[in-house]
């Protein structure tokens, strides 16, 4: 042999030698070489009946075949896992000193330990896949017992748990029975061979951290436990273990076909021959539809190995399912030995749905999918990670109310009854494998690049799709989120495929290898090239479509809902609906993952990271909901709703029709109700429905406006508003009938301020000078004004104080999360506006008094006020010119010039802030409404009068910031309990709040208890206000939402109200 070969072979054979040494001697939780011992092969996860009446409920609960785990263990809590107890698994072990946990649950929410939240950076030091760092490693020892059912005895026994994090063994009876991570997929174990009669005793030692933790790296607080359900199953020897059923329809998308691929196994000591597998088909009335039977060749005895039969069975002209009409059937599936009798019985629910993609499409049932999503994150500020099904129920009911079509998993399969639940009420499904290692980046150290981790990327790939692969909902598989991409996808992709074909595959990676049916992302980002990225501008998508790409494209993470925030949504969804080459896009995210805490004083508040002294931290980057923490709707919601409805209405005033675009695939819109109802001038007038509205799925079609309507508003000066709503004509699992599900309000005469002037009055009016004061009243009306700081501090309608202060300048609003990126941070940040702002000196930025010149004219007083706008830095912004007229009723007019003495930064805002003496309460308005509205987040609200208390008007953020404004106001007013107050109105719509907190406070506050609430109230008129945008993870605001500094002359009208 030559020499060097043989050298080669022995340096290959030492090598060999020293990794599996290597390999024995590392800790099973720190070796990315093992992920499950001992574990069954994922499946289905069928649980067996032992009737057919039960297996057509299909409640696993209720087979005699099931038994839940769940309740209270014992458990032992240690900091760092040096600590941990080490023979507590034995049968007697002393475990009196220990204390009891609800199981599901994570341990930090009861109380051991602290939850941790970061983004990006891992919780531990970065070495995969070794686990150190000054957080330690926490490990969780639990503890129960259980009996077993006699007539479980001839059977095979399964543990499962549905969710560990992040790792853990499992002993039964003191003998060790295997390992496993993964905390999103099931975890199954054989343990009939560990059994014994009467009580049995299961121990689990859970680990915080483990190499699988370097594939865990999402965007989510970091909990550890048993937090999803722990239950033993009873199979027979001779089983179903496992089936995919897949449909195909017809040229004509009329008859399908049902392809169902059935694993057969037999553990038991005889060979099983002649057997029959029957298979039945139900209706939603649980009526037999199908049945079939299959002869299967002979099962060998004590085989481990699966025996696979695919039947064919043809289904006349079934019921399809999509989000829209989410039928489903009811497969049964029985296993007969030779005389016919049952052996096991397993079902599932069944949708006829067929997923294709047609060159830059994606196809269901053959009609063009638009994805209206949103990023689904497993979240409760109580429980953490635990999710009760009522939770889930309460979720679901809202996606569908809010018009949300599709939910990416993100980043990890979720409870299994939340893909039972979407099965049911018809919601598509993107499911994403439980992989993400964001901190180890793109580069050369990405775990998507590394072989020796691919066993760990498949593994997780397999399960997912292996447990998953039976529900209707899910539509694609996603290789997971941030993780890269190299030959560990590729490989992914590869198994993906080897179960299940019927699906594609997502990822958002566009670079090589080229992996995923359909892309979520990369391509371009800020108008260049960009591999990974999402967040693309509205510009980026339509770039994007121009590249006719070889494949669909969705932007599975956009429109960041960080607090105050989603700016322009209308049109990325309008994006949606026009360009061909883009599929859609899901809302980065679903709901707040704030925990609900208390502070030093007992107040409760929502805390984010670094709340608990968990370093590193993302601080309040885990608050991005459509959703507040408790599943409140915040603001964004309504605008969702409105943007992803899918009935539109417009109005075509040459020939006095009313367009009507029906975007729902597989629905006409007869089936619902359309009401309208006519405003003038906001307030209801008239109001009928259209009893003759059909148009077919994806087309358009026109009504005649009501003969009613057209003879009223003839020959009006008034502006009048026809408001349409469609309503549910039916009961709904997810709405009562009456429900609106779209809504459009159409402007049929344009607005007229008609004239804004102050007019003299009866009452004379008289002025004085005193010091720095000016002093002007009538017999019913008093006011001081300060010619030091140019505003009024004073203002008394018989003797009665209205206003302390104001109007003031100001140019000031307390930064969204998008102005300044995450609020504890935003000082900091250079390239954001709020910084931009500070540097300008906009904070803080006064009124400099130069001249104040009082006259007196037809009664009137009229006081002119020549200044600079100074900044907080002391430089000169802007010259202010201020025209005060006033009569005896009180009445001001207040004219104002705004003109920049150099180039500035987009200003927050520009208007007045009054300050209102206490008991001024009631905010009325003509405007839109009722919820908070910004000039680009205003679709939802629809112009009419409004009436609330100034307390209503608050939104409560938990990271306090701008809210509260009111868009396109016509006007304003604010009273007390006796009805006095002041109204405001203008030439022009304007924007408004008001609220009992300052400026300052809410530019300050990092929790709502930080907040003073005041009992003045502190009224902002505004002239405009700069658009939200989605910069705290995304684009800016659209140019034409941005408010840029220039000359502007704005007038405000102030009337007292007696």
């Amino acid at each position: 042999m030559n020499i060097n070969i043989k050298q080669t072979i022995i340096v290959l054979t030492f090598s060999c030698m020293m990794l599996g040494y290597s390999q024995s001697n590392q800790n099973d939780w720190e070796n990315q070489h093992i992920t499950r011992v001992n574990t069954e092969k994922p499946t289905s996860q069928l649980v067996s009946y032992a009737s057919s009446k039960k297996a057509l409920k299909g409640t696993i609960e209720d087979s005699e075949y099931y038994q839940s785990l769940n309740g209270n263990w014992k458990f032992n809590w240690v900091e760092n896992v040096k600590d941990k107890p080490e023979n507590f698994y034995k049968e007697d072990a002393d475990l009196s000193d220990w204390q009891f946990i609800k199981v599901p649950s994570n341990w930090q929410m009861e109380g051991y330990g602290n939850p941790h939240y970061t983004n990006i950076t891992y919780p531990f030091d970065k070495n995969p896949p070794f686990i150190a760092g000054e957080n330690g490693n926490n490990v969780g020892s639990y503890v129960t017992e259980f009996t077993i059912s006699n007539n479980w005895k001839k059977k095979n026994i399964f543990l499962r748990f549905d969710g560990v994090e992040s790792a853990f063994y499992v002993w039964v009876n003191g003998k060790k029975v295997g390992y496993s991570q993964d905390s999103r997929t099931t975890a199954s174990f054989n343990i009939s061979n560990y059994l014994k009669e009467g009580v049995n005793k299961v121990a689990v030692q859970v680990f915080r951290w483990s190499d699988g933790s370097y594939l865990e790296d999402q965007d989510f607080w970091r909990l550890s436990g048993i937090y999803r359900s722990v239950y033993l199953v009873a199979r027979p020897k001779v089983v179903l273990e496992d089936y995919l059923a897949t449909t195909t329809f017809d040229e004509n998308f009329k008859d399908a076909q049902l392809d169902i691929n059935v694993a057969l196994k037999n553990t038991s000591a005889k060979c099983f021959k002649k057997g029959i597998v029957k298979v039945e088909l139900f209706n939603a009335n649980n009526q037999l539809v199908k049945t079939h039977k299959t002869t299967l060749k002979k099962l060998s005895k004590n085989n481990q190995n699966l025996q696979n039969n695919t039947i064919s069975i043809q289904i006349e002209n079934p019921l399809q399912w999509s989000n829209e009409t989410p039928n489903l059937y009811t497969l049964k599936l029985s296993l007969l030995n030779k005389r016919n009798k049952v052996i096991d019985i397993v079902s599932s629910k069944l949708g006829f749905r067929q997923i294709d993609i047609k060159g830059r499409q994606i196809l269901i049932n053959n009609q063009p999918l638009i994805v209206k999503g949103v990023n689904r994150h497993e979240h409760n500020p109580i429980t953490g990670h635990f999710i009760t099904k009522q939770q889930m129920v309460k979720e679901v009911k809202l996606l569908k109310q809010l018009n949300i079509n599709t939910v990416r998993n993100s980043h990890y399969p979720t409870d299994p009854y939340f893909y039972k639940l979407c099965d049911a009420y018809g919601i598509y499904v993107i499911d994403e494998a439980n992989v993400e290692s964001h901190g180890m980046r793109y580069g050369k150290e990405s775990l998507a690049k590394d072989p020796t981790w691919e066993k760990a990327h498949v593994e997780r790939m397999e399960a997912m799709v292996a447990q998953n692969k039976n529900h209707a909902s899910i539509i694609m598989w996603s290789f997971g989120n941030e993780a890269g991409n190299g030959v560990n996808m590729v490989a992914m992709e590869k198994a993906s495929k080897a179960i299940d074909s019927s699906r594609p595959t997502h990822y958002h990676f566009s670079d090589e290898p080229i992996v995923g049916d359909i892309w979520g992302g990369g391509v371009i980002k800020g108008g260049k090239k960009q591999n990974f990225g999402r967040y693309q501008s509205v510009k980026d998508l339509i770039m994007i479509d121009a590249l006719n790409l070889d494949r669909p494209f969705i932007v599975n993470e956009v429109a960041h809902a960080m607090g105050n925030a989603m700016g322009n949504l209308k049109e990325y969804v309008e994006v949606y609906e026009q360009y061909e080459g883009i599929s859609g896009g899901c809302i980065w995210d679903w709901a707040d993952q704030g925990i609900l805490a208390k502070n030093e004083k007992g107040e409760e508040y929502y805390a984010y990271g670094g709340d608990f002294g968990d370093t590193p931290n993302d601080l309040n980057f885990c608050l991005n909901g459509v959703l507040f923490s408790d599943f409140s709707l915040s603001p964004k919601a309504y605008e969702v709703k409105d943007c992803y409805q899918n009935i539109d209405f417009n109005w075509k005033t040459k020939n006095e029709l009313i367009s009507v675009t029906n975007k729902h695939a597989f629905t006409n819109t007869k089936k619902f109700k359309v009401e309208w109802k006519l405003l003038q001038n906001g307030v209801p007038k008239l109001n009928g429905v259209f009893t003759s509205l059909a148009v077919n799925p994806l087309e358009k079609g026109t009504v005649q406006t009501p003969q009613e309507v057209l003879n009223y508003i003839k020959n009006s000066d008034d502006e009048y508003l026809l408001n349409i709503s469609v309503k549910t004509s039916e009961d709904y699992s997810w709405a009562n009938k009456g429900f609106v599900i779209a809504k459009k309000q159409l402007e049929l005469t344009p607005w007229n301020s008609g004239e804004i002037s102050v007019k003299s009055s009866d009452d004379l009016l008289d002025y004085k000078t005193i010091n720095d004061d000016i002093l002007i009243s009538s017999a019913h009306f008093q006011l001081q004004f300060d010619k030091k700081q140019g505003v009024i501090t004073s203002y008394k309608i018989d003797t009665i104080e209205y206003l302390e202060k104001g109007p003031q300048l100001n140019i000031w609003r307390a930064p969204t999360d998008n102005d300044g990126g995450y609020k504890n941070m935003w000082r900091n940040k250079s390239n954001q506006d709020a910084v931009k702002w500070i540097d300008a000196g906009f904070e803080g930025a006064t009124l400099q008094v130069n001249t104040v010149n009082i006259d007196k004219s037809d009664s009137n007083v009229i006081i002119n006020v020549e200044g600079v706008l100074v900044g907080s830095n002391t430089n000169n912004l802007a010259t202010i010119s201020q025209k005060y007229t006033i009569n005896g009723n009180g009445e001001i007019h207040l004219n104002t010039l705004f003109n920049p003495l150099k180039e500035l930064p987009v200003l927050p805002k520009l208007g007045y802030e009054l300050v209102l003496h206490k008991g001024f309460d009631k905010f009325e308005w003509y405007g839109r409404g009722p919820h908070e509205n910004y000039p680009d987040r205003n679709i939802a609200a629809q112009l009419g009068i409004y009436s609330k208390l100034v307390d209503e008007q608050f939104v409560n953020y938990p990271v306090p910031q701008e809210n509260g404004n009111k868009t396109d106001v016509r006007w304003a007013k604010i009273i007390n309990k006796n009805g006095r107050g002041l109204q405001v109105s203008s030439l022009k719509p304007f924007e408004t709040s008001a609220r009992h907190f300052t400026l300052d406070d809410l530019t300050k506050a990092k929790h709502t208890y930080d907040l003073e609430k005041t009992k003045e109230v502190y009224w902002y008129i505004d002239v405009a206000q700069n658009g939200l945008g989605g910069n705290s993870c995304g684009p800016k605001q659209m140019e034409h939402y941005l408010f840029n500094p220039s000359f502007i002359e704005f007038d405000f009208i102030l009337k007292p109200i007696k």
